[in-house]
This record gives C-alpha cells, structure tokens and sequence, in this order.
C-alpha cells in the first residue's frame, strides 16, 4: 500500500481547487467515461458544472532500470502515476503561461469518505485503496456528444484545416516545455486541444534525464507520429475530408526521405532515426532558463520573434531628455527642407 500524498509530487505545483472557502460539497451527476487509469464524471461542485477525473491506483510499470534506480513504490509513485502525472503536466502549462493547449483546469481537490462510499458503490471497490489519501483533478467540461464515427472524431479534434496548424504547433510547444503526452489519441484531443495527461512525463523526470534511453521509438517521435497520422494516416483527416486537405506535416515523409540521394542505402530504422533527430522536442533540451526565454521574454516556437516594448523601455522612451533630443531632431529636418533663398527675401 502506498504511503504517498500530493506533497511527494515534484515541482511543477498545482494549484488547490479554490471553494471560496465554503465546504467541499460534490454532487455526481453520470459518468462521462473511463480507462485504465481513471473515471472521468460530469459532477457540480460547490453549485458550478465541472468534469471530474477520479485516478485509480492502476500504475504503469515502468522502465526495469527506472524500477532499479528508485525501487520502492512510495518512490517511483510521483512519475508513474496518473494522477502526478497530470498535476505536473497542467502545472507546468500553467507556470508558462501555456494553458490555452488544453482544457482548462481549475486545480485539484482531496476526496473525503463520503466520496469514498459513492465511489464503492458506483465504480469499483477493486478500483481504490482506502488506506491512503485519493485525489481528483477538476477540470472543464467539453461537449463530447458525437456519433461515434471516424468522421465525426477527427471533425472533433481538429474542427478545421487551421486547427490542425494550430494542434501541431501545441505540440511542439509541450516538447519544448518538457511535457510529452504519451497518448495522443482521437478521444484525448478536442477542438484542438489536450485533454488527457495520464500517461504524460514532465520534465526533470527519470526518464527524460538519460537520452540514451530515446530512439525512433522515445516519447518525442511517437507523439508526433501518432498526432500525423490523424492527418495523414488510414481514416486521418485528409482520406475523410479531402476537399480540405491538409499538407502540413510534423515529420519529415519517410518516402521523400527514401528518395534524398544521402540515405541511398539506408534501412528504415535508419531513416526512422533521421526523422527522430529532425524533430526539436528532445527531452534532453529543456531547461528552466530556455524555456522562459521562449515563453516569457516575447518569443514562441514557430512564430517570428517580435519586439515586446517593456514598461522599462516605455519609461526610457518618454523620458524629458530624450523628449528634447527628439524636439532638436525635428527642429533640424524642418530647417533642412526651408527654402535657401529665405536669407536674401531678408536683404
């Protein structure tokens, strides 16, 4: 039995859920779905609507190495679980001011025993360990009421040709923030944003600490291939809708790439790896200082970088001597365009 709570989950922090101070009062309404990991339920909370995510003690195993370097289960807990897995995701979203690449998430709440019996008598008593703090993550509710069909989920999670633009930016945005996703899927991505990080590692993480473990098959690549091929791929967006077909690609094509004169004689895998190293989502590059000179000094990945006038800079720019050089300036550029002969009207 783990003896782990919400103060063994490393930085990034998420906020609490705020009541206003008022009781915790929770009222489940249905539930919207479930996985291996969780129970997702429409529920209002303290009177307002909200999707509530309920995390079971359902754990990925992990890497044996990683097994070895932490060994206990209260250790390896903060990276393995679903729960610390979205706490650091969204919070790190939030520390960078990134929200608007997912569905918005209003923080976390510690479930009491009554949540507990409702729970029990709903879900799975084999779901949840009762010895032990249970967490849940409250987030927006989306509308998720379409027919079940190819057509109608990838017109879900893209909406439009300039939303999948804007979905394969977000993407590359979380590499660069040090989050990857690990399940990208048609039922995990709505209108162009993310709504699940079960399955999320974030940086500093165990895994992200070695790139020797990365290859073709690291987290990086394969989100970016199975985002691609909800575009490209068998029932992806442009087989489905192809009056708007979209070129845009995360990954170079391994059948150009097949072509180029330089990987004549190259298998697959190696080529697979060109495309691993062609991506900038590298787990090894983030870092506390690059990414806020990405995200808070006015630059984003894949956008121009534009000057962003400071408060400091507006105050330099209005002050009295630089108002008086401006005057002379002026005073000067109107004298140089007076008329010569203005010296001899005089005589």
């Amino acid at each position: 039995m783990l003896g782990c709570d919400v103060t063994c989950i490393p930085e990034p922090t998420l906020h609490q859920f705020d009541t206003g101070g008022a009781p915790l009062e929770i009222d489940f309404i249905n539930k919207l779905g479930e996985g291996v990991h969780s129970y997702v339920w429409k529920a209002r909370i303290n009177g307002n609507i909200y999707a509530l995510k309920l995390f079971t003690d359902e754990q990925d195993r992990g890497h044996p190495s990683f097994r070895e370097m932490f060994g206990s289960d209260d250790a390896r807990w903060p990276y393995i679980h679903a729960f610390p897995n979205e706490y650091r995701a969204f919070a790190r979203l939030k520390e960078f001011g990134q929200e608007h690449l997912a569905v918005a998430c209003y923080g976390w709440i510690e479930l009491d025993q009554s949540h507990y019996d409702f729970m029990d008598r709903h879900i799975s008593k084999q779901a949840w360990f009762r010895g032990r703090k249970r967490y849940a993550i409250v987030k927006e509710l989306l509308d998720f009421d379409y027919p079940r069909c190819c057509h109608e989920d990838i017109r879900r999670v893209f909406v439009s040709p300039k939303m999948v633009k804007e979905t394969f930016q977000g993407l590359r945005t979380m590499h660069r923030l040090g989050i990857f996703v690990g399940d990208i899927k048609e039922d995990n991505i709505s209108g162009g944003k993310y709504v699940d990080f079960s399955r999320s590692w974030t940086a500093p993480h165990p895994y992200t600490a070695d790139p020797g473990k990365f290859s073709s098959e690291g987290p990086p690549f394969r989100d970016a291939d199975n985002l691609e091929v909800m575009v490209h791929g068998e029932d992806g967006w442009n087989e489905l809708f192809p009056a708007e077909k979209i070129l845009d690609r995360l990954l170079p094509s391994l059948e150009h790439l097949g072509k180029l004169r330089s990987n004549k004689g190259l298998s697959e895998g190696e080529i697979l790896e060109k495309c691993f190293d062609s991506w900038p989502g590298h787990p090894e590059n983030f870092t506390y200082d690059r990414a806020k000179k990405l995200f808070r000094w006015g630059k984003f990945p894949g956008r121009k970088a534009k000057h962003l006038k400071t408060t400091k800079h507006l105050e330099r720019w209005n002050c009295e001597p630089c108002e008086k050089r401006r005057e002379m300036q002026r005073a000067r550029r109107q004298l140089s365009r007076s008329p010569k002969s203005s010296c001899s009207t005089e005589s």
